[in-house]
């Protein structure tokens, strides 16, 4: 890690401390084992213990937002004394967009801007190169339902993608899609599908997660970038 990385990485856990439960686990996530990581436990413990205080009924709000400012104090203060090797080996993930039309990239963008997710983000439309990028985040809300609606004697999908997808109006969409389809056949890396049923999710289960909205979107592209982070480190090294 470079003293540049360092410093931004300092900066983006200090402003993340609005949020104590995201700091924290963010944190947990790029610091190596030892004494700085048990410092940590002690905080998400205290954490714990305040928020089961307040349901329990045991401390009052006010007394609440005591406790947490001065639990947030503390990491603050853990965090200024971080040391580079403290962190684990830093790798910068980087995460590709693809949506269909201009209004859809502008409003990913707003979208990624807020999550406290440790990475690159780039929305792009479609034909981009994904050579640098680790996950791809197809946005196909503007698609619409494209369920397996039956089987062939082989077992192959029969689907109503070409009525769905035709006449001029849906031109964008269908090279979109086909784009889509393209990458997916020939890429191993992971993706997410934001939108509605779309068969090659099923087709394509063993790399391709699935959000039905920007609330499970989150928690999806979080789910495989810690499968990813967990199983095989070198998946995090673009090809």
């Amino acid at each position: 890690m470079t003293e540049s990385e360092f410093i931004k990485i300092k900066t983006r856990l200090k402003e993340q401390t609005v949020d104590l439960d995201e700091a924290m686990l963010l944190l947990s996530t790029i610091l190596k084992s030892g004494k700085v990581a048990d410092f940590l436990i002690v905080f998400r413990a205290k954490r714990e213990t305040i928020r089961e205080g307040q349901w329990a009924g045991h401390i009052t709000f006010s007394q609440r937002i005591e406790y947490e400012n001065a639990l947030r104090h503390g990491l603050l203060e853990l965090i200024e004394r971080l040391r580079i090797e403290d962190f684990k080996e830093h790798i910068e993930i980087k995460i590709l967009v693809i949506s269909p039309d201009e209004t859809a990239q502008a409003d990913m963008r707003a979208y990624f801007a807020k999550l406290p997710l440790n990475a690159t983000i780039e929305v792009s439309s479609n034909n981009p190169s994904t050579t640098d990028y680790h996950l791809l985040v197809l946005d196909n809300r503007a698609l619409p339902d494209l369920p397996i609606i039956g089987r062939t004697e082989k077992g192959e999908m029969i689907t109503n993608e070409v009525v769905k997808l035709a006449g001029d109006d849906n031109l964008l969409l269908r090279n979109h899609f086909q784009w889509m389809k393209d990458t997916l056949s020939e890429t191993s890396k992971y993706a997410v599908h934001l939108g509605e049923q779309n068969f090659l999710v099923n087709k394509y289960r063993e790399k391709m997660h699935a959000a039905n909205s920007k609330f499970a979107l989150y928690a999806r592209i979080r789910e495989v970038l810690d499968y990813m982070r967990d199983t095989q480190k070198s998946i995090l090294k673009p090809n």
